[in-house]
């Protein structure tokens, strides 16, 4: 809708980049908030960000690259343009799961005691984040009908222009604010550590394997599923089977 938020001659700021930006730093200072009831400190979880952060943006550019070759291979300096948009979540969530485990276990603490504490704001960010996507394009949807249907016309959008569209993006921040909610609320009263970390695997995954089937920028790759899809679906599965395990060893304890 609105890809540039601010120019200034020759200087471009994307709202998308802006957007990604403030729900990151909205995750972390809400989460700083909280660190001490999960015995940590402050400093900790700002550096543990930095790592996360690193470790994403690599993450989220190459599974991008990876699932849209053809479109970076006609103009690779794109491939660096990471401000404009196209960065894939499953990619970012790859790589700072990893990277955040790594600095965790370097610390010696809980990995599912930190997941426990950052994942409510993982989800909040990317509520924010998702506007930055509708703001640029990407991650746009199907031809729609529907009377909420919105049309892209800016030049630079990356949707198609002048064509009524699912809300996709809009779809996703809201179904992501919401979970955003649901964990907090677990939070209050987790019964095991890791509960909330796995539980936003588990909700994630099925939102995102439903607004998949209303996308219209990813193609679909076997028996009409695309690739995020498939990773919804293991991601909810692992997470289901691990959080059944540890709930029944709870319960038994």
């Amino acid at each position: 809708m609105y890809p540039i938020f601010l120019q200034l001659g020759s200087l471009v700021i994307h709202t998308y980049g802006v957007l990604v930006a403030l729900g990151f730093l909205a995750a972390i200072i809400l989460s700083s908030t909280r660190a001490q009831e999960y015995g940590m400190d402050r400093d900790f979880i700002f550096d543990l960000s930095f790592w996360i952060l690193v470790s994403a943006l690599i993450g989220a550019r190459v599974l991008e690259v990876l699932a849209n070759f053809p479109y970076y291979r006609l103009d690779p300096i794109r491939i660096v343009k990471i401000w404009e948009g196209g960065l894939s979540f499953f990619g970012g969530l790859t790589g700072g799961v990893l990277g955040g485990i790594w600095y965790v276990k370097r610390k010696k603490l809980s990995v599912w005691n930190c997941g426990d504490l950052l994942v409510p704001y993982l989800a909040l960010g990317q509520a924010i984040g998702r506007i930055g996507c509708f703001s640029a394009g990407c991650c746009y949807g199907k031809v729609c009908s529907a009377s909420w249907a919105v049309h892209f016309s800016h030049p630079q959008s990356l949707a198609p222009t002048g064509i009524p569209l699912h809300p996709t993006q809009i779809y996703e921040s809201l179904a992501d604010f919401i979970i955003f909610l649901i964990l907090l609320n677990v939070g209050k009263k987790r019964e095991f550590n890791g509960q909330v970390f796995l539980l936003y695997f588990i909700l994630y995954g099925a939102v995102r394997f439903i607004i998949e089937f209303y996308r219209g920028d990813n193609p679909t790759i076997w028996y009409s599923l695309t690739l995020y899809q498939m990773f919804s679906v293991a991601i909810l599965v692992t997470a289901g089977i691990i959080y059944t395990i540890k709930w029944k060893k709870q319960k038994n304890k």
